[in-house]
């Protein structure tokens, strides 16, 4: 799993040496509206880059419509440019959508997205808050990324439960997140490592070796077993055993399936049954321990 934190002009004193041994990407805000720069973008573009972490930037759109949107395109765009003069350019963008003052935000959104890739040749991903995302429709932006917010808790931990209920490659899970390197509250988010490795590019550095943990972490795995779960907690249903797929329904407190395969991915572990639509689907029914074998902490009860 990736880990990810998105930094701005709020998060002021920054380690970025050890910045780069607790996390696998930085996203910087680059700029908001048609004239502004984040007043923190050169500072934090040179500790990412001397420090060798990769980086994406992204804008927070207030488009109009019209010219106003190719003008606010231009902000990312120019930003990209400062960040090949201070020594490399990001390996991905992001257009910033949480607020409506246009009558067509999938279309002026979509403009911006095609007039950033044009330019730059990097790909411009959407961030959005979950909720936004349904409201606006903004599953027909058309996108390579979908960086989605959704906190539930909001205690700074990964929860399952409180992943995006719309298509998502990145959880903002938290706005209370803590890192060392850091002073204050973060936004952190987590993606696959498939994700990971699309935002950084083939030509992004690796990031410092971490020290091994005692216990090595074993690969995914699946297997055949038979029985009942029932859900001591809301649980997320999904069609593949992935943090980064698609929730399609929920068990809820009390409701029990009839489990025909366990399989251990992502962290979590997940049982397989039948749905009434005639669909195999996935609930996930606890998370996984250190090396993968057992359910750690559990979501429910197993018969």
């Amino acid at each position: 799993m990736g880990k990810i934190v998105d930094i701005s002009k709020y998060q002021a004193k920054v380690d970025y040496k050890k910045l780069k041994s607790e996390v696998d990407y930085v996203i910087l805000r680059s700029s908001y509206g048609t004239q502004k720069f984040d007043e923190l973008l050169d500072t934090h573009l040179k500790g990412v880059i001397g420090a060798g972490i990769p980086f994406g930037l992204y804008h927070y759109a207030l488009m109009e419509g019209g010219q106003d949107t190719i003008n606010e395109a231009n902000m990312l765009i120019k930003a990209v440019d400062k960040a090949k003069k201070a020594g490399k350019a990001p390996t991905y963008v992001f257009i910033d959508v949480e607020e409506k003052h246009c009558s067509d935000i999938v279309n002026e959104t979509n403009r911006f997205i095609t007039e950033v890739q044009n330019k730059t040749g990097i790909k411009c991903g959407l961030y959005s808050g979950d909720a936004f995302v349904k409201q606006h429709n903004l599953l027909k932006v058309n996108t390579p990324m979908r960086w989605t917010a959704r906190y539930g808790l909001n205690d700074g931990k990964v929860n399952m439960k409180y992943q995006p209920t719309t298509q998502f490659h990145i959880w903002q899970y938290t706005s209370t997140g803590k890192l060392s390197s850091i002073s204050g509250n973060l936004d952190l988010n987590t993606c696959s490592t498939a994700v990971l490795n699309q935002l950084r590019g083939s030509s992004a550095p690796n990031p410092t070796p971490k020290p091994k943990p005692a216990t090595t972490k074993k690969p995914n795995r699946q297997y055949a077993e038979k029985g009942v779960f029932t859900a001591t907690t809301t649980v997320a249903i999904k069609y593949t055993p992935k943090v980064s797929a698609t929730q399609v329904a929920r068990l809820t407190p009390g409701e029990s399936v009839h489990y025909r395969r366990v399989a251990f991915s992502d962290g979590y572990v997940w049982v397989q049954y039948m749905r009434s639509i005639g669909k195999l689907a996935w609930a996930c029914a606890g998370k996984a321990s250190a090396d993968n074998r057992k359910n750690a902490e559990k979501y429910g009860t197993f018969k």
